[in-house]
């Protein structure tokens, strides 16, 4: 298993501020997915589940205070532009074997990939 921490940076927030999620629905485009969408192009992130998802429904866990800040940003949907006000912070995923080995298949050069991105880490455990 590795650990992918996502930064989610104030060029995040800016691109995902206006995002509307309707209650209980599973979305693409909060700013959690859209920081993981260069390795997980289809990327979800449950309202209710906190977890981002791949396509293939496996759970990316978030260790970190994820569930927190996806409620924070979800709870500004009426007043979008105090998003960018939110802090930057860091949610770290846990990426299991399964998911290193489909991920590897679909991007061959993944770690390149991730590497390439200022809001995404790669952490070995």
């Amino acid at each position: 298993m590795i650990k992918l921490k996502v930064k989610v940076t104030k060029k995040i927030l800016k691109e995902s501020m206006m995002f509307r999620c309707p209650s209980l629905e599973v979305t693409s485009n909060c700013a959690v997915a859209l920081a993981i969408r260069e390795i997980f192009p289809e990327a979800t992130v449950g309202y209710v589940i906190f977890r981002p998802f791949h396509k293939n429904k496996w759970g990316l866990i978030s260790e970190h205070d994820g569930e927190h800040f996806i409620t924070q940003f979800d709870q500004l949907r009426e007043t979008p532009e105090k998003r960018l006000d939110l802090p930057e912070t860091v949610v770290t995923l846990d990426i299991t074997d399964e998911i290193i080995d489909h991920l590897s298949t679909m991007i061959p050069n993944y770690e390149e990939v991730v590497n390439a991105q200022p809001h995404l880490e790669l952490v070995e455990i």
